[in-house]
C-alpha cells in the first residue's frame, strides 16, 4: 500500500431483488438486514431496490404494470430498510424490450416517471427533485450489450428522471466496462451504444479533470479494482479468497490520499437463502467477515481512517472533490 494513503473509504452497492421463490422473500429480507445492519461494512450500504410491484417486461410483456397485490408487502419492507438506515436506489432490468429504438426508449421514459412517482410516495421522498442513482440490469448501460439493451440514449433518459450517477461498473460482463478510465469520470449524454465510452461524452475524471460536476452531466462510478475483486458474491461463495481480493483492494490506484472500494451482491439471491446450498447469507458468512476483519485489521496498523458510506455519500463525496480540484484549476 501506498504511504501516502490516509483513508480507505468502501460503499456497497448491492443489486437488491428480493422476489422470487419464497426462499428469497420477505422473510430472507428481514435476515438479511438484521445481520447487515450490525456490521460495519453493511450498515451504510445502497440497495439498488428492483421492485416487485412495478415490473419492467423482465417478467411479462407490456412496458409496465402495477401488480398490487405486493404493494402494501413491498411498502413495508422498504420503509423498514430505510429506517434501519439502508440507502434506496433503483434497478432496472429490461432485458425484453426488443422494439429498438426509438420505442424502447419512450417505453423507459414511461417506465422511470411511474417507478420515480411510486418509490417517492413509498418513501416519503422526491425523486422528481432529490437526485437518485441507478444500476443497470446485467450492466448493459446505454445498450453497451445489445443482447440485453438497445436504448442508446439512456443516460439521457436517467438524467431527465433526475437520475445523476450510474453504480453498474465495474462489470461482470466485461464488454461493458469503460475501456480506458478506471476511476470515476462524468460525461455529457449524447445517443450511441456505450455512449459514456467515446469521445464524445466528453469525459471528465474526478480528481483530475476540472468542472467534472457542470450541470448536465452524470457520473459513471469505475474503478482499478476488477470485477472477479468487487464481487461480493464470488468471495462468498469461494471463487476468489478473501485474501485475494483483499491484496487487490490495497494497492488499487488511490484518488490522492484515499482508496475507494465499490463493491456489489446479489445479497437476495436464491442460493443464499436456499436449503438446498450451502452458501449462508452474505451478513453471515464467514469468508466476507474475514475479507472485511482483514481490512479493518490492515488499516488499524498503518493508522488509515476506514469509511464505509452510501453511494448517495460516495456522490456527494465526488463532487467536493470535484470542488477542490477546480478551485486548484
Amino acid at each position: 500500500m501506498d504511504e501516502q494513503i490516509r483513508r480507505v473509504v468502501h460503499c456497497h452497492c448491492d443489486h437488491f431483488e428480493p422476489y422470487g421463490r419464497p426462499e428469497n422473500g420477505s422473510e430472507a429480507v428481514e435476515r438479511w438486514a438484521t445481520g447487515a445492519s450490525k456490521l460495519w461494512y453493511f450498515k451504510n450500504a445502497s440497495l439498488f431496490h428492483i421492485s416487485r410491484v412495478l415490473l419492467s417486461d423482465h417478467y411479462n410483456h407490456q412496458s409496465h404494470w402495477l401488480y398490487t397485490g405486493l404493494a402494501a408487502e413491498e411498502r413495508g419492507m422498504l420503509v423498514n430498510l430505510q429506517d434501519l438506515g439502508f440507502d434506496i436506489q433503483f434497478h432496472v432490468h429490461h432485458e425484453k424490450w426488443r422494439d429498438g429504438m426509438p420505442l424502447d426508449s419512450e417505453r423507459l421514459k414511461c417506465y422511470l416517471d411511474v417507478l420515480v412517482t411510486y418509490m417517492s410516495g413509498i418513501l416519503g421522498r422526491d425523486f422528481r427533485k432529490e437526485p437518485w442513482f441507478f444500476v443497470h440490469g446485467c450492466w448493459a448501460l446505454n445498450a453497451s450489450d445489445e443482447d440485453i439493451c438497445l436504448i442508446d440514449d439512456e443516460i439521457q433518459r436517467l438524467l431527465d428522471a433526475n437520475c445523476l450517477g450510474d453504480f453498474s461498473f465495474p462489470a461482470g460482463r466485461s464488454w461493458c466496462n469503460p475501456t480506458n478510465i478506471f476511476s470515476p469520470f462524468t460525461v455529457i449524454p449524447h445517443t450511441a451504444p456505450a455512449a459514456y465510452d467515446t469521445p464524445e461524452a466528453q469525459p471528465r475524471i474526478i480528481g483530475t479533470d476540472p468542472n467534472a460536476f457542470e450541470p448536465g452531466r452524470f457520473l459513471i462510478w469505475h474503478q482499478p479494482i476488477p470485477y472477479i475483486h468487487a464481487s461480493l458474491d464470488l468471495v462468498g461463495i469461494g471463487d476468489v479468497t478473501p485474501e485475494q481480493a483483499l491484496v487487490t483492494w490495497l494497492s488499487s490506484k488511490p484518488i490522492g490520499d484515499t482508496i475507494y472500494i465499490k463493491t456489489h451482491a446479489h445479497s437476495m439471491a436464491y442460493d443464499y437463502f436456499s436449503p438446498d446450498h450451502p452458501y449462508l447469507p452474505l451478513p453471515e458468512n464467514d469468508a466476507i467477515a474475514r475479507l472485511f476483519g482483514g481490512l479493518e485489521e490492515e488499516c488499524g496498523r498503518r493508522n488509515i481512517q476506514l469509511e464505509s458510506v452510501s453511494a448517495r455519500s460516495l456522490y456527494d463525496e465526488m463532487r467536493r472533490l470535484d470542488e477542490e480540484t477546480s478551485k486548484v484549476r
